[in-house]
């Protein structure tokens, strides 16, 4: 027995149908994944393929000699992101399949190109490139002479790239088990060395030498090297006051997964630092933790005010001195003109230490090439920092639609992109229908707003647990029956009213059925009115459910008939993607950035027809062919969008402004 080892896409399959049909010899699979069955009798095969690392192997394939195939990492992470998208995962996304398989986080993908290279090649008995593999078969196999007894091979049955690829392979096609004819032209995409050059996007390769150069180097793959050693610094300073606040709102959630995905990217490359800073604290990227709830390692941090230490000064006395005495000092410094003294004393104090400390913060600011704002009401006051400044604009909703605001939000947003103008900042709108609202509204250069979507967190998946549904619905005080659901902060921007007025017009065209509208998140402020008569709500079928943490979130969104979100107005509309995510269809506002998240994955409404949103309502609640096809798409477009796609581009984007700097 010898055991045939690679890491996926790199010429297993092709040399295991040159074994069977040149030889006459079989082979069988070891793997671990779940809901797919092992030969009955494969510890009986003559050869057996894997992909797994050696530690994970049976005691029975401990001993055995070993063959492992070796093909240029490019190629193979190239060829097994079309892999996952053609037939892993159908639809699934090529660029974001292929940071996924370069990373392999957690041990993932077989532990990655090179991981799983080194682990193999240092104990392998043999190993064979798959680049003289497609060059000379037949030669190639005959190595094996040395290891296990071949027999005479039968040359004029060698089959070719292109016979596997359209014929009907022993290996390679689910050939003995659920035959599909597509399957090979999936399988063998092109059996060529140097397909990365048509498909690697330049960013990625220049990632992939980052992580894989070494193994790259050792294995004399050299051709297209790009030299990742003594790259230079890039530092990038990233305002993050949104993940220390106690909001749960998207922009807090743009920011920490921004930071979780982009950490991945940046972990242990000395070329990047990225740090964070909060008011006048910097915090390193690394001290921080990517939850809900950050905690740091300062940096920096300025000294205690004059005020802190007075109230420390006052605390001492209070304990050292007597009673009376302390309450005789203490009327005679509130009636006297002591406090007055010390007040101008304290005004003066703070004055000049809030100089000093705004001149070693614009000191340590200066050392940043990059000053990256989450958000533009958080640009003030940093305006005259050296760096490059860099804002993500989220919506313009303060300008677009301002009886949705408070007048101070208003003023902060508006100043934020002003100063932005004002600055010649580079801007990252999370739309194109963002970005189309800048050009609109204020003279930005199109070069200046670079659009990097937002994704979903990983969580939200589909969840088919009607069981916890049920339990979760009674916890709730609501009957398990077919829904609706809304998803947000209860506020006018949202135009929950309509969709409360269109559910009540279908319950009222179709009094038998059995469906319910579910109005889930916090209420925000102009609400008051919605909550009115809320038993009589009740009873119609609409639920309040207040704010649902995350973790239930998938549940919900899983089992509902589809996600209604009629907003007026959004800027991405993480909510839409959430839902899709999950395999939920949409009903959402046909405007601003809504219909390029959403794609085919629901139905686009005017906003103000409630009886367009009621007949949307009735089509995904009656229609079930129309709800099945809706959720296909919905969770097709959901795929397009992912946050480690949008960390890396950001990445990207982060170099090309300072290199631009540089020039």
């Amino acid at each position: 027995m010898i055991l045939l080892v690679s890491f996926p896409r790199s010429g297993n399959t092709f040399f295991r149908n040159v074994l069977h049909d040149v030889y006459g010899l079989p082979s069988s699979t070891y793997h671990q994944e779940p809901g797919r069955e092992l030969d009955a009798d494969w510890a009986a095969y003559p050869v057996i393929k894997t992909h797994l690392l050696p530690h994970d192997l049976p005691p029975e394939l401990q001993a055995a000699k070993v063959v492992y195939l070796v093909r240029d990492g490019r190629d193979a992470l190239v060829s097994l992101a079309h892999h996952r998208k053609d037939i892993v995962e159908p639809g699934s996304d090529y660029y974001t399949n292929l940071l996924e398989a370069m990373l392999a986080q957690g041990g993932s993908y077989f532990g990655g190109w090179s991981a799983n290279v080194k682990a193999w090649t240092t104990r392998a008995d043999l190993v064979i490139t798959f680049e003289a593999l497609i060059q000379d078969p037949i030669g190639q196999v005959e190595r094996l002479r040395g290891l296990m007894d071949l027999p005479p091979p039968q040359k004029e049955k060698l089959p070719t790239f292109e016979q596997l690829k359209f014929g009907v392979p022993t290996y390679g096609a689910g050939a003995g088990h659920h035959f599909d004819p597509q399957m090979p032209v999936k399988n063998f995409r092109k059996g060529k060395k140097g397909g990365w050059r048509e498909e690697m996007p330049p960013e990625i390769q220049q990632l992939f030498w980052q992580l894989h150069g070494p193994t790259m180097l050792a294995f004399g793959y050299q051709d297209g090297a790009i030299a990742w050693q003594d790259r230079p610094l890039k530092k990038v300073l990233i305002e993050s006051s949104k993940i220390f606040s106690a909001d749960n709102d998207g922009v807090k959630r743009y920011v920490l997964e921004l930071l979780a995905h982009i950490s991945l990217f940046v972990h242990d490359d000395p070329s990047w630092q990225i740090d964070l800073f909060n008011k006048y604290e910097f915090i390193p990227l690394d001290g921080v933790i990517m939850s809900s709830e950050a905690t740091t390692t300062t940096v920096y941090q300025p000294e205690f005010t004059y005020e802190n230490k007075l109230l420390h000064i006052k605390a001492s006395l209070q304990k050292l001195l007597p009673g009376r005495t302390y309450h005789f000092l203490s009327e005679l410094y509130r009636r006297g003109p002591f406090r007055r003294l010390l007040t101008w004393l304290r005004i003066t104090v703070d004055a000049v230490k809030n100089a000093q400390l705004k001149r070693e913060f614009n000191t340590l600011l200066a050392q940043y090439q990059l000053i990256h704002f989450p958000l533009p009401q958080h640009y003030e006051g940093k305006e005259h920092a050296s760096s490059a400044p860099l804002v993500t604009i989220h919506d313009l909703t303060h300008k677009l639609f301002p009886q949705f605001h408070t007048p101070e939000n208003i003023a902060l947003a508006e100043k934020g992109i002003q100063l932005a103008q004002k600055n010649n900042a580079h801007l990252l709108a999370i739309s194109e229908a963002t970005r189309q609202d800048l050009l609109t509204h204020y003279e930005f250069a199109p070069a200046q707003i670079r659009v990097i979507y937002e994704g979903a967190n990983g969580s939200f998946s589909k969840q088919e647990q009607p069981a916890q549904l049920a339990a979760f619905l009674q916890q709730l005080g609501i009957p398990n029956q077919p829904f609706f659901l809304t998803l947000s902060t209860v506020e006018p921007r949202k135009n929950l009213a309509k969709v409360m007025a269109a559910f009540r017009l279908l319950k009222a065209e179709s009094p038998d059925q059995q469906l319910q509208l579910l109005i889930c998140g916090k209420r925000g402020w102009k609400s008051s009115n919605l909550y009115q008569n809320e038993q009589e709500l009740n009873q119609a079928g609409i639920f309040f459910t207040g704010f649902v943490p995350d973790e239930k979130l998938p549940l919900l969104l899983s089992h509902a008939i589809a996600l209604c979100y009629v907003s007026h107005y959004e800027g991405f509309g993480l909510p839409i993607l959430e839902a899709m995510q999950c395999g939920t269809p949409v009903i959402y506002g046909n405007n601003s950035s809504m219909p390029e998240v959403a794609g085919k994955g629901g139905i686009g409404v005017n906003t103000q027809d409630v009886n367009v949103i009621k007949d949307a309502m009735s089509t995904t609640s009656n229609n079930q062919a129309v709800q099945a096809a809706l959720a296909a798409q919905a969770t097709a477009q959901a795929q397009k969008f992912s946050w480690l796609k949008a960390a890396f581009q950001t990445l990207c984007y982060y170099e090309e402004i300072i290199n631009q700097q540089q020039q």
